[in-house]
């Protein structure tokens, strides 16, 4: 992305700036103290809140994306899919009246939206937000699609279908040891950061 955004974690763990100047204010979490509509320069920042389902995170983006004056930008890997707002606990009826939330419901539960595709939808939202407002917003508790969408360079390649069902069957038949101990000698340190029983990785 452009303009090498500076993070600001407004719950949760703060996201690595990838060496951008962070906001200089008197106090922690707060906004640079040169006005981003006044021309002045201000870094361009990106204000994530993340964390398990249930501590609130919605309730703060709604506040926060007010005080911003600008949108909240789901970063959800179950809340992006359309059909279940209530299993997948997406923001209430109100809350999306209150403040525009982005990426929410916007995909078919039959797709498998991986964070690449993730990433492609979200960085020209968050582009968009910081070129208006100086300010984007992302809220939400995957943290593998908000890497994806701020370090896009760390996103893997996408896998053809084929070959992933075909590993996918084989660590069926033939346990997920054997492809670990497979792994293991294509990538030694891969395979040593990879529980062997996590085929999905």
């Amino acid at each position: 992305m452009s303009g090498d955004p500076a993070f600001e974690g407004a719950s949760g763990p703060t996201v690595p700036d990838r060496g951008a100047a962070r906001p200089t204010a008197g106090r922690p979490g707060a906004a640079p103290s040169t006005s981003h509509r006044s021309g002045a320069a201000t870094p361009a920042t990106v204000i994530a809140v993340l964390g398990p389902t249930g501590v609130g995170k919605t309730g703060v983006a709604v506040e926060l994306a007010r005080l911003l004056g600008t949108r909240v930008i789901s970063c959800d890997s179950m809340q992006v899919y359309r059909d279940f707002p209530v299993l997948t606990n997406q923001p209430s009826a109100e809350e999306r009246r209150a403040v525009f939330h982005a990426l929410v419901g916007v995909i078919d539960p039959v797709r498998n939206c991986t964070a690449a595709e993730y990433a492609a939808l979200a960085q020209p939202l968050i582009e968009e937000d910081l070129a208006r407002v100086g300010r984007a917003l992302i809220v939400g508790g995957t943290g593998l699609y908000m890497r994806a969408a701020l370090a896009p360079l760390a996103v893997a390649a996408c896998v053809d279908e084929e070959v992933r069902a075909g590993l996918e069957e084989r660590a069926r038949v033939e346990g997920p040891e054997v492809l670990h101990a497979e792994l293991a000698c294509l990538d030694p340190p891969a395979a040593l950061a990879i529980d062997p029983r996590n085929t999905r990785r």
